[in-house]
């Protein structure tokens, strides 16, 4: 019998055809890179962090069997997410070392690459692999349809509480990459299970550097831990209705551990200070500064804007506002040597040097993605609102809300005249304002 056809091959030069030497070398160096961050997921539990391109972040199976739903988004754009069905095809049902993890329409990028994986599982004798595309993530709803009970510690509910705080919601959560399940099809085409590899294992993967179009993309990359340390060929519906809570697979469980997931994310060691970094089109950057510390911004091209913002590294919640500078400075821009404060009118940066002869502007708020709707974008569109908490969260910094922005380079006339305080209006009169929506 002929073999089957194989509707997406690996043609050499095309994205599919990977640089081998590259993500090869990746995977060696990976211990002479500095560590950024480490962490344990806990059994029933989830984790979200952001990967920016070239990082590499390694998941570790430390307590046995078990297995780690992995779901990814564009950390520009969360609208651009993984797809598992299309790197399925464009793959194979089991990824492994140097498979690229795809995202959906109207993108298809590679988002991650797999640089490394230690189980090199393969096939076994009914034709199951490892690092699932056939299945999805369990979930309350398919639990409540089969068995009839409230059960809120799947991974589906694991993904939406680890992604709330970078502004994600249920409605984000999509399918996912089971690492280290084991699954395959029986001969009438059903999805079959089995446990997950008993080994100590690490599956490595690393954001896209090889195209020069993707190498300024990171991700926001959410594990959840599944309830059930690793697939069981029984179903609940097989185990006293009192167990179903603690179903657990492996040694480690049945010693009474609770599995884990440890991920470990690195990146290259730390440029020097003093180094230039430009920031492309349509993009952010953000960056810890030390008291006493300058940031100088270089308009490099001319005719572009840089919406700027402070935190106090103490506390988010303490921001530069543009509101309160102008009542400092009484002006509706600075000059050198006056101080943007704070919304606890505290001093936290001051101008020292400014060579571009324009007012920067205090007044224009930053553009979202509601300003670029109602003047008539379809779909979503870059904007500074997204880039500033893009930004932040590559440093692990989340913020509760986005703060006026100060506008550098943006050249509004008029904004260097004083202010000064008039004495109250003596005529008699009243002011009205209609509410457009509900206000609690």
């Amino acid at each position: 019998m002929a073999r089957p056809r194989v509707i997406y091959e690996a043609k050499p030069g095309t994205p599919l055809d990977v640089d081998r030497k590259l993500y090869g070398r990746l995977a060696a160096e990976i211990g002479s890179r500095t560590l950024v961050d480490r962490f344990v997921v806990p059994r029933r539990s989830g984790r979200a962090w952001p990967v920016h391109a070239g990082q590499l972040f390694r998941i570790i199976a430390v307590d046995g069997p078990q297995v780690a739903d992995l779901d990814v988004w564009s950390l520009a754009n969360p609208r651009e997410r993984f797809w598992a069905s299309r790197t399925r095809q464009l793959h194979q049902a089991h990824v492994t070392t140097f498979d690229r993890l795809w995202s959906c329409l109207p993108y298809l990028r590679p988002m991650l690459t797999i640089t490394a994986d230690t189980i090199q599982y393969g096939r076994d004798e009914d034709g199951a692999g490892c690092h699932d595309l056939l299945g999805t993530r369990c979930d309350p709803y398919v639990h409540k349809l089969l068995n009839g009970e409230d059960f809120d510690l799947c991974c589906h509910s694991n993904l939406v509480r680890a992604v709330a705080p970078h502004h994600l919601t249920e409605n984000d959560v999509h399918d996912v990459l089971n690492v280290f399940q084991v699954t395959g099809l029986t001969p009438e085409g059903n999805t079959s299970s089995s446990r997950a590899p008993r080994a100590r294992a690490t599956s490595s993967s690393s954001s896209p550097r090889s195209t020069s179009s993707l190498r300024s993309r990171c991700a926001l990359t959410a594990i959840s831990r599944c309830r059930c340390g690793g697939p069981r060929a029984a179903t609940a519906r097989d185990v006293p209705s009192a167990r179903r809570r603690d179903l657990a697979a492996g040694a480690g469980a049945s010693r009474g551990l609770a599995p884990t997931v440890d991920v470990r994310l690195r990146r290259r060691a730390r440029p020097p200070s003093g180094v230039m970094v430009t920031i492309p089109a349509r993009r952010g950057k953000a960056a810890r500064v030390r008291a006493g510390q300058h940031v100088r911004v270089v308009n490099t091209h001319g005719t572009q804007v840089v919406d700027a913002w402070a935190f106090s590294a103490d506390d988010v919640t303490e921001w530069m506002a543009m509101e309160a500078s102008r009542a400092w400075f009484l002006k509706l821009a600075a000059a050198v040597g006056d101080a943007y404060v704070t919304n606890r009118r505290r001093p936290i940066l001051t101008l020292v040097e400014d060579t571009s002869g324009c007012a920067h502007d205090t007044l224009i708020a930053p553009c979202d993605p509601h300003r670029y709707g109602l003047l008539g974008v379809e779909g979503y569109h870059d904007n500074c609102r997204d880039n500033l908490h893009a930004a932040l969260a590559e440093l692990g910094v989340t913020i509760p809300a986005t703060p006026p922005s100060l506008n550098m380079f943006m050249n509004i006339r008029g904004r260097r005249t004083p202010l000064s305080w008039a004495s109250r209006s003596r005529s008699r009169g009243a002011t009205r304002c209609c509410a457009r929506r509900w206000i609690s």
